[in-house]
């Protein structure tokens, strides 16, 4: 078994700048020695690319098509990343566009997959979160591969989203916060106690997900970035998670 450590974080945020909030996003990552990130909304990727430098991470940027290329889904895998994709996800009209990124990473002589997706956002999407969803479990997925699934889904535990990625006929995915800490905690990352977040929201809602495949053990996983010397670096709190894998 090897033990990979695992981290979703959407990036997007009021307050102090980016390059400010990265300073403690990397001061996290060193103490923290996570495998993979999978960060959202990432608005300046080229201070990403110092970090993975720095700190030994490749970098995977999928750019979606918003802020003239600026932002999109960031992958940092201290693991060697074998093969990279991406896939363009349905929108309606007047939406943002949305993609998933597709890692292979190696594992002695296996591979893993790592799938980090941003779901389009509003309570009255969660059709169009279906099908986005249908849409990355049909794309470029290696069923036989160990699999971890990351992002902000914008969707509820409830939702069809979610129950698809549980209950597909491709590749059945575990969802690790559920399945460590049961209905104990609602595992809210997107919070009105955040002092970031959008003041018209003032409820507490769970949005950010890690899931598992099979051929994976899920060991451990809690909310990050709540608070870090006393400093946030974004709307939303992050989820990591220590899991082991078949290999």
């Amino acid at each position: 078994m090897t033990t990979i450590k695992a981290c979703s974080l959407n990036l997007f945020g009021a307050g102090p700048s980016i390059a400010e909030r990265l300073v403690i996003f990397e001061d996290w990552i060193r103490s923290s020695e996570p495998d993979v990130v999978a960060l959202q909304e990432v608005p300046e990727p080229e201070l990403l690319d110092g970090i993975a430098r720095r700190l030994g991470y490749e970098l995977v940027h999928v750019p979606t098509g918003t802020l003239n290329n600026r932002d999109g889904l960031a992958t940092l895998s201290r693991v060697p990343v074998a093969e990279t994709a991406s896939v363009q996800l349905p929108v309606t009209d007047g939406l943002n566009p949305r993609k998933a990124s597709l890692l292979r990473v190696r594992l002695g002589q296996k591979y893993m997959g790592v799938i980090n997706t941003h779901l389009s956002y509003g309570s009255e999407l969660t059709h169009l979160r279906l099908t986005q969803v249908e849409t990355i479990l049909s794309s470029e997925i290696r069923p036989r591969d160990p699999l971890i699934f990351c992002g902000d889904l914008n969707s509820l535990p409830t939702e069809g989203s979610i129950r698809q990625l549980r209950d597909n006929h491709i590749v059945p995915l575990t969802d690790v916060w559920k399945e460590r800490h049961g209905a104990a905690e609602d595992g809210a990352t997107f919070c009105v106690e955040n002092e970031y977040l959008d003041p018209e929201i003032q409820d507490r809602r769970r949005y950010d997900y890690i899931f598992r495949s099979d051929t994976i053990t899920s060991r451990a996983i809690d909310i990050v970035f709540t608070t870090y010397d006393d400093h946030r670096v974004s709307d939303h709190y992050g989820l990591f998670a220590t899991l082991e894998v078949e290999v």
